[in-house]
């Protein structure tokens, strides 16, 4: 018999919504990242245009930062990027490609300056930017929009050589 203590979701979910929203309040009390999460969870609940709004805003303060980040806060810089790609290419993409596909150019525009506020070893944040990178093809293409539409804003950062080739369908 399966132990009812196990963190797993059948578990959780046993518990019942009330009591796992006490907990995520209690738990997320002092942490400004998982409360960023829950708040984009929540507007994603409402839809794909609150979620973008949300993302939009996020961005934005991103883009706006300009403090040194550190080993110490590059977790929370990796984890906050994480969120912002998961709801471009989860809720908001499914709801609407087009607007997604805007979002994820919006976060790529975000590369060379986080990037150049980093300190020491950047392989995580490059690697959820290059996770991006990857998802912008398949998402164009959802969206049916034309490469010569999206192609112009991505920032110089990103070698066009190597992004047309991992987008085999692109005509650049």
């Amino acid at each position: 018999m399966a132990n009812k203590r196990t963190l797993k979701a059948s578990n959780l979910e046993a518990l019942g919504a009330a009591v796992l929203a006490e907990l995520l309040i209690e738990v997320s009390g002092g942490n400004a990242v998982i409360q960023r999460r829950l708040r984009l969870a929540l507007a994603a609940a409402e839809g794909s245009d609150a979620a973008a709004q949300d993302v939009r805003k996020r961005l934005s303060a991103m883009d706006r930062a300009s403090s040194l980040v550190d080993s110490r806060r590059r977790k929370a810089l990796v984890s906050e990027l994480e969120a912002q790609l998961q709801a471009i290419s989860g809720p908001i993409a499914a709801a609407d490609p087009k607007l997604a596909c805007d979002l994820l150019l919006r976060l790529l525009e975000l590369a060379e300056g986080v990037l150049q506020r980093c300190t020491g070893n950047t392989s995580t944040v490059v690697a959820v930017f290059e996770r991006a990178v990857k998802q912008l093809g398949p998402l164009a293409q959802a969206a049916q929009l034309e490469p010569e539409a999206w192609w112009s804003r991505l920032p110089s950062c990103w070698p066009r050589t190597a992004m047309s080739s991992s987008m085999g369908w692109c005509r650049c």
